[in-house]
């Protein structure tokens, strides 16, 4: 029997190492497996018995979970830390600086937004070398906790038996992205992969025919908000419901199911908005660190769960073209990070959720496309991959009884 001791909280809010035991050690935890996260309360242990788990903090070591004759005693509630991290409640957001900008910044010349986005990165490679959570590119907190509370049933299962999933899915951020698809999509069809691309839906009226040809031969097309000012997030409740209502008219002629913020900015009122409208929302890495609104962000799982009654979403977990790109790595370097993350997805059964933008100044161009080639290859030569579209894995995960809520 299980109980959560909540007698006396001793600390709140507080980064520590999570190190399970025996039988509670997922096998896919190197080393001593112990694992960084902030958790919202530990509790003063006060049971005697076999230790499992400890949380270790400045070289104390603290009683987590303890084994006794009757039950086993949690000195936190490992639900309400899923939730807690799944709702990004560790950190408090910053302002996005678009939402200050008197204008559309996409209307800047693409190679000078990348040289901008390149200066907001600054010390990328210090940054990363510091300490904090989540950890990058591979954040293990989350799938801990959930292995704790069932060692041995798997968190989600696969079509046709298969231990992971895979989702290619590219971001249409402005017309020069158009030019690209036929180059990506080359690729894919090679290897019988159907993609999911989200699109500016304010770019749908000059590219509608496009846009049906790329559906009617089975791709996705997701919605990537109307305007890509990045200000959507900024917007009042009403004016942010209004945005998604001007892009009804791709979502109705393209059968939309899918919802991806400009530059991933996303918040509890956006999610209410887009609750009803879409099946499922695509915002939300799994662990980033150079997005606008915190140096450390993500919801810390490498699988699809609830922000809201019925929406549903599903996280990026592959590291981002764009910020390899910001940490000025070779296609080599890039290409084995994402190796290192999918081997690890695999071991956990999670979803390797790909996204890489069109634009020539990030994935649209040859040294990326041939990068982009070798990562299909590689993921396609796995048998133990179920390759989908993200309405396919959205699907599969709204009949999962279990998935997990987040309580925003």
């Amino acid at each position: 029997m299980m109980r959560i001791n909540r007698a006396d909280c001793l600390l709140k809010n507080i980064l520590v190492n999570f190190q399970p035991l025996g039988e509670l050690k997922p096998p896919w935890l190197g080393g001593d497996g112990q694992v960084p996260i902030i958790l919202p309360e530990i509790y003063k242990n006060s049971s005697e018995g076999e230790v499992l788990a400890y949380f270790i903090s400045k070289q104390e070591r603290l009683p987590a979970i303890v084994r006794t004759a009757k039950e086993t005693v949690f000195n936190f509630d490992p639900a309400k830390t899923i939730n807690f991290l799944l709702n990004e409640a560790y950190f408090v957001p910053k302002r996005p600086v678009y939402k200050f900008l008197p204008f559309n910044y996409q209307l800047v010349p693409g190679p000078t937004r990348r040289f901008v986005k390149q200066l907001t990165v600054l010390g990328a490679r210090r940054k990363l070398a510091a300490e904090g959570f989540p950890s990058w590119p591979i954040e293990a907190s989350v799938e801990t906790m959930r292995y704790i509370l069932s060692p041995t049933k798997p968190y989600m299962s696969w079509p046709e038996g298969k231990k992971f999933a895979a989702i290619f899915s590219h971001d249409i951020d402005t017309h020069e992205g158009f030019a690209n698809i036929d180059k990506f999509c080359a690729i894919e069809k090679k290897r019988g992969i159907l993609s999911s691309w989200f699109v500016v839906a304010s770019l749908f009226k000059n590219h509608a025919a496009e846009l049906k040809v790329l559906k009617n031969e089975g791709f996705e097309i997701g919605c990537h908000g109307y305007l890509h000012d990045n200000k959507l997030i900024g917007l009042p409740k009403d004016k942010m419901k209004e945005s998604i209502i001007c892009c009804s008219q791709m979502i109705d002629s393209l059968g939309v199911l899918g919802f991806r913020s400009p530059a991933l900015f996303h918040s509890k009122d956006l999610f209410e908005a887009l609750d009803g409208v879409f099946m499922y929302d695509s915002s939300v890495p799994d662990t980033e660190v150079f997005l606008q609104y915190a140096p450390r962000s993500g919801c810390c799982s490498i699988f699809p769960y609830k922000t809201h009654e019925r929406l549903l979403e599903i996280p990026i977990t592959m590291p981002l073209d764009s910020t390899l790109l910001a940490l000025g790595l070779s296609p080599d370097e890039m290409l084995e990070i994402w190796k290192n993350k999918i081997n690890w997805i695999k071991k956990v059964g999670g979803v390797a959720h790909f996204l890489n933008h069109a634009e020539s100044y990030y994935s649209g161009n040859g040294k990326m496309l041939g990068l982009y080639q070798r990562l299909v290859d590689y993921v396609c030569a796995d048998s133990d991959c179920w390759i989908a579209r993200a309405s396919d894995v959205a699907d599969i995960s709204t009949k999962e009884k279990e998935l997990t809520l987040c309580l925003m």
